[in-house]
């Protein structure tokens, strides 16, 4: 039996077959059933339905994949979305816009405060607002900087008047304006000018009071006349003059009397708090305050051809608190203090003398704060005397390189005379050797009964003693009688 082709089934004899015509002819049937004629080709390579072009074929290759599509789609949900959110907030910003012709946002439990609303429209009788207790219609305009540019309108809610008012806002809100209207009659406004000179109830009146007050050419003369009258009385003449308070001549001293401040002819003397004499608490590089001058103290009128005073002065606390402070004259009474109050600023003080008619000081005050007014240090709670004019140390005196004598001891060429102030003779004097305190001369004549001496000290050592009795050299007496 012939084996059979797959495809059309054409019969292929085996070895051992015989072809015959009928099986021959059966095979070419079935090739002519199957085979296409040229015709059918044509018409079938024709039909743009069965066959796809080139340009089928590209946008067919282009077609998305599932999970493209899929990663399209989910985009698209996103990209939805984010419009809708967009369209949403652009609707709030439109309302707030729009919002004018709405309804007033209103909480009565929670009056809205005009100051700090971002509702651009509001009914409120907050104290923010206007007026307190009166409710107003408020409208808010803002720009693109909602929190540092804005402005206001505020409408009466209700009442017998109509009131508008109006503000703006930038870093901080101004004061409401109230604007004019046709109710503001003429019992409603007040006019006055810039001293409060011109007061008037209304309009009318406020014009009228302008136009009667008008200076008439003669009138205005007359105060033209008494200007520079008042001028002249107030200026100080070059001579013969008097004035109070402290003179300042240019910009340098200044010249002040106590006595044409407070009264200092009577018996009692007063203490007067001349100011703060620092300006760094704590005292630090940056101090320098100085309180530097003369003053002319009359001590007793009843003495004034004997015990009277000048005193120059100087003043500071920055290192220490040793003074300048040098009188000439007999003159006494006066005191000059300095205080610490307990958040250690420093104070000085100046007690005038009894009966004194004149204390003036001239003299240049840097940093600190002057004061001159009348005050009992030893009445101020907390205030600790640090230094006192009547016995605490003061700066030396000099005569070129060299210290002069004092009561306390110096050096001067010449004679020598010891005597204190009232008259009676010192008992003992140093004379001393240039600036060194170690190297001096001590006197002592003490009068009967006690011995009187010469010695020479050299670094702090006798070197040499002479009495009446005899001559010591380094603790040896090398003379007696």
């Amino acid at each position: 039996m012939p084996d059979v082709t797959p495809k059309l089934g054409i019969k292929k004899p085996l070895s051992n077959e015989y072809v015959k015509r009928e099986a021959f002819n059966e095979n070419w049937d079935i090739v002519d059933q199957n085979a296409a004629s040229q015709t059918e080709l044509d018409t079938h390579k024709a039909d743009q339905s069965l066959h796809l072009t080139e340009e089928e074929r590209t946008t067919w290759n282009a077609k998305e994949t599932p999970s493209e599509a899929q990663a399209k789609t989910d985009q698209a949900l996103l990209d939805a979305k984010n419009y809708a959110d967009a369209a949403a907030s652009n609707a709030e910003d439109n309302a707030k816009l729009d919002s004018v012709s709405k309804e007033a946002a209103y909480d009565q439990n929670n009056q809205i405060d005009p100051n700090t609303t971002t509702c651009p429209y509001i009914l409120t009788n907050h104290n923010n607002a206007p007026k307190p207790s009166i409710y107003w219609y408020i409208r808010t305009y803002f720009n693109s900087d909602s929190n540092n540019n804005k402005a206001q309108i505020a409408i009466r809610y209700h009442g017998s008047s109509n009131e508008m008012h109006m503000r703006h806002y930038y870093n901080n809100w101004t004061s409401w304006t109230k604007f004019i209207t046709e109710q503001d009659t003429a019992e409603n406004i007040n006019i006055v000018d810039g001293e409060n000179n011109l007061q008037a109830s209304n309009v009318e009146d406020a014009l009228k009071e302008l136009h009667d007050t008008k200076e008439t050419p003669a009138g205005a003369q007359a105060k033209a006349n008494a200007a520079e009258t008042n001028a002249k009385n107030a200026s100080v003449s070059k001579s013969g003059d008097t004035m109070t308070g402290a003179l300042k001549i240019h910009n340098a001293y200044k010249i002040r009397d106590l006595a044409q401040e407070f009264d200092r002819t009577s018996g009692t003397p007063r203490w007067i708090k001349i100011g703060r004499i620092q300006n760094k608490n704590p005292i630090d590089s940056s101090e320098i305050t100085n309180f530097s001058g003369m003053a002319n103290i009359q001590c007793d009128f009843g003495a004034a051809g004997t015990d009277q005073a000048i005193v120059h002065f100087s003043f500071g606390v920055r290192h220490a608190i040793i003074p300048l402070f040098f009188v000439m004259g007999d003159g006494r009474g006066f005191e000059f203090q300095i205080y610490k109050d307990e958040s250690d600023w420093h104070w000085l003080y100046f007690k005038t003398p009894p009966y004194s008619a004149f204390c003036t000081f001239t003299y240049n005050w840097v940093g600190g704060i002057e004061q001159w007014i009348e005050e009992d240090p030893t009445s101020v709670t907390g205030l600790t005397k640090v230094w006192d004019s009547t016995k605490d140390s003061v700066q030396n005196a000099y005569v070129g390189e060299n210290k002069v004598l004092t009561e306390a001891g110096g050096l001067i060429d010449g004679a020598i005379t010891l005597q204190k102030g009232d008259g009676t003779d010192v008992n003992i004097g140093r004379i001393y050797g240039g600036n060194d305190d170690n190297d001096y001369i001590e006197i002592n004549g003490t009068g009967p009964g006690a011995e009187d001496y010469v010695k020479v000290v050299v670094n702090d050592t006798e070197t040499l003693k002479i009495t009446e009795d005899s001559i010591t050299f380094k603790g040896k007496k090398i003379l007696t009688e």
